[in-house]
């Protein structure tokens, strides 16, 4: 999913246009990173992006969605901020 150049920022535009891209944007800058639901993966990725995630992982869609709720906000917040965000 974020293997690819470019993903990341693709992720975020997809987190601004279903309207959470406070969440993304807490998560890469400094200090705490807010909590994703399961529904709100959901919601961004689509059900046809997180049924071949979960397909590839071997899991439902809706464990995968909550993996990933709890794995995304991490992920984000390696990179350092400037690397994100100009």
């Amino acid at each position: 999913m974020l293997s690819k150049p470019g993903a990341l920022d693709g992720l975020m535009a997809s987190f601004n246009n279903h309207g959470l891209g406070s969440i993304v944007q807490s998560s890469v800058s400094t200090g705490h990173n807010p909590s994703i639901s399961a529904a709100q993966v959901q919601q961004v990725l689509g059900s046809g992006m997180l049924g071949e995630l979960a397909a590839k992982a071997g899991m439902q869609a809706l464990d995968a969605a909550s993996a990933l709720s709890h794995l995304l906000p991490q992920v984000v917040d390696k990179p350092p901020p400037r690397a994100l965000c100009p």
